[in-house]
């Protein structure tokens, strides 16, 4: 600052030519609007990105567990399925019981069938199978009578 006041002193020429110096440095330092936007830009980016991939992370996982889910409903249903047919296979001639197939695993549509001694449930992305035990008949969704006569068991008969 001290020897600015002393070229300032030294002349008029010299003080013009420091003052314009000076205000071209303070341009220098000074950021251009147009910079504080590419910034703004990059920074912005960097941000949606960082949210982007957090969502993906989150939807991927809730993806994954909503499929857990559904094999987990899946595997009870074949299960239900395969221990009425073994109850019935157990019990004595004159057994009777209904039971109850849900329509739908948490909202989505399936098929359940019963092929060569097996229980079979397949939805989009599920297939799973049980063995059970002979019967003479088919499963369906919804309500199904069981019964035990002569020895055999008749699903839906």
């Amino acid at each position: 600052m001290i020897k600015l006041i002393n070229l300032l002193m030294s002349g008029y020429l010299n003080s013009i030519f420091i003052i314009k110096l000076i205000r071209s440095k303070k341009q220098l330092i000074k950021p251009k609007k147009s910079q504080g936007m590419i910034e703004f830009m990059i920074l912005f980016g960097a941000v949606l990105f960082f949210f982007v991939a957090f969502m993906l992370a989150i939807q991927t996982s809730s993806e994954e567990k909503t499929l857990e889910k559904q094999n987990v409903y899946a595997q009870n249903i074949a299960l239900s399925v395969q221990n009425e047919l073994a109850l019935a296979a157990q019990a004595s001639d004159g057994y009777s019981r209904e039971f109850y197939v849900t329509n739908t695993i948490l909202g989505d549509d399936y098929e359940i069938t019963l092929v060569d001694n097996s229980v079979y449930i397949k939805a989009e992305k599920i297939a799973l199978s049980y063995s059970v035990v002979v019967v003479d008949g088919n499963i369906q969704k919804g309500l199904n009578t069981i019964k035990k006569e002569g020895g055999v068991v008749y699903l839906n008969g």
